[in-house]
């Protein structure tokens, strides 16, 4: 699957984040880009330098 996966349904927007987790952008409550770390509610999911890209 591509870092950015344009064909989740409806306006949903869906990133790929490490190997083994991906996140509903609308749901990311903060990124914290230097700790590698996405926060996404009460969770906080590890983030990978090689999925940090955003690819439009």
């Amino acid at each position: 699957m591509p870092p950015f996966c344009p064909r989740a349904s409806g306006n949903v927007r869906i990133l790929k984040i490490n190997q083994s987790y991906i996140v509903n952008l609308a749901k990311v409550d903060n990124a914290a880009l230097e700790k590698n770390e996405v926060e996404v509610g009460h969770y906080v999911v590890p983030s990978s330098k090689r999925y940090r890209k955003v690819r439009h």
